[in-house]
């Protein structure tokens, strides 16, 4: 598949520099919204493509766990394997150190139809919570859960 540079460098730039400017406040992360399954071929040819650009900095964080609940609301994050075992184990963020954050929708788009995907870009400003305290809710609704490894 051959990606077209003229389509989709646009496209990066324009949410790369919504992105880069307050780089460590927000979070730019692709999804798709169909139920196409991505090939090595067609993931690989997106990596390549954002690692060609001169300005693509790659960074690489420790374990995490995110659990989201289905209902909306804050998430909750738990970094190191420790920690996040000890809460798969009791179910309670309250046994582990833990953090929450409110996402805000900064911008969204789909990519141009170059690939045969419909992917959408999101560029998100995660803000801490310092005194989320309405665990009760929390600990009953339905979840989400995202492991981030380390490679």
């Amino acid at each position: 598949m051959e990606l077209s540079k003229e389509k989709m460098e646009s496209f990066l730039k324009n949410h790369g520099e919504i992105a880069k400017a307050r780089s460590d406040e927000l979070e730019w992360s692709f999804k798709y919204r169909t139920d196409y399954i991505w090939t090595s071929d067609i993931f690989d040819n997106v990596i390549l493509y954002l690692k060609s650009d001169e300005d693509f900095e790659e960074t690489i964080n420790p374990d995490e766990l995110i659990i989201t609940p289905m209902n909306g609301g804050p998430e909750l994050h738990i970094t190191e394997v420790a920690n996040i075992s000890r809460y798969c184990l009791s179910d309670s963020p309250v046994t582990v150190p833990h953090k929450w954050y409110n996402n805000i929708l900064v911008e969204s788009q789909t990519l141009p139809d170059e690939l045969p995907l419909d992917i959408v870009s999101h560029i998100v400003e995660k803000k801490e919570l310092l005194d989320y305290d309405d665990l009760s809710s929390f600990e009953t609704v339905a979840k989400n859960f995202r492991l981030i490894k380390q490679a």
